[in-house]
């Protein structure tokens, strides 16, 4: 089992609705029409998205049209501490 932190942030765009894209890994797609805007409520704000994926083998995700800021990959993460993480912004 792996936990997948994806970290985003939108720098672009300032219409929620105007981006969207797909994120699939191993050729599963995990989240459909995500709006980085629409889940931040504004402009330079970070969004994290945690999504705990199960499978043998691990291909780096891929993200439609989207720029992926930062991603954390967990293996066994069931020994980890899970925190809320709060933004200064």
């Amino acid at each position: 089992m792996y936990l997948l932190r994806l970290h985003f942030i939108e720098k672009f765009v300032g219409n929620i609705g105007d981006c969207f894209f797909n994120i699939e890994i191993n050729g599963n797609k995990l989240l459909k029409g995500f709006d980085i805007l629409r889940e931040a409520g504004a402009q330079f704000k970070a969004v994290i998205i945690d999504i705990e994926y199960a499978s043998s083998r691990f291909k780096k995700p891929t993200v439609e049209r989207f720029c992926l800021n930062l991603l954390h990959v967990l293996y066994d993460y069931s020994q980890y501490e899970m925190r809320a993480c709060e933004s200064d912004s």
